[in-house]
C-alpha cells in the first residue's frame, strides 16, 4: 500500500478529513429577526438576507454548488407561533434566490437550488426572551 493511503486509512488521517469537512461549514447566527413563517414583513425578509450575505462574506464563502445539509434551530418569543415546518419552508426559500433590495454578488444566497438539499433538521423553541436563527450547513458527504 502506498505512503498516502496509509495516512488515510490511519486516526491522523481521519482527522484530517474531519477537519477539511469542518472548514467548508457555513454557520449563520441570527438573533434580531423573528422567525416567521410566509407573513414575514417584507422589511425583515430582507434583512435576513442582508445579514446571511454579510455572514457568507466574512468567511469568504459562496454559494453552495454542491449538495448540502443544514441544520436550523429557531427560538421565537411568541407562544404562539406558527409551526416549524411552515417557518422553515419560509427560511429555505430566503436563503435560496437573492431579493432584489439585498446586496450579494450572486443571483442566490446560500444554494442554487433547494434540490441541493440533502438532509435537513429543524429545531423550534418557542416563548423565548428573545428571537434567533441558526443555520449551520456543511456539506453533504459523498456517498
Amino acid at each position: 500500500m502506498s505512503r498516502f493511503k496509509d495516512f488515510m486509512n490511519s486516526d491522523a488521517g481521519a482527522r484530517a478529513r474531519y477537519q477539511k469537512r469542518k472548514q467548508r461549514r457555513v454557520h449563520i447566527y441570527i438573533d434580531d429577526i423573528e422567525p416567521q413563517s410566509k407573513k414575514m414583513p417584507e422589511a425583515d425578509r430582507d434583512k435576513f438576507q442582508e445579514a446571511v450575505a454579510e455572514q457568507l462574506t466574512s468567511v469568504k464563502r459562496s454559494t453552495f454548488t454542491s449538495d448540502v445539509a443544514l441544520k436550523i434551530n429557531l427560538a421565537t418569543t411568541s407562544k404562539n407561533a406558527p409551526q416549524a415546518h411552515t417557518i422553515a419552508k419560509n427560511l429555505l426559500d430566503l436563503l435560496g434566490a437573492r431579493r432584489s433590495n439585498v446586496k450579494w454578488p450572486r443571483r442566490h444566497l446560500l444554494y442554487k437550488d433547494d434540490r441541493q438539499i440533502q438532509a435537513l433538521s429543524v429545531s423550534c423553541r418557542h416563548g423565548e426572551s428573545s428571537p434567533a436563527i441558526s443555520i449551520e450547513a456543511p456539506t453533504s458527504p459523498p456517498i
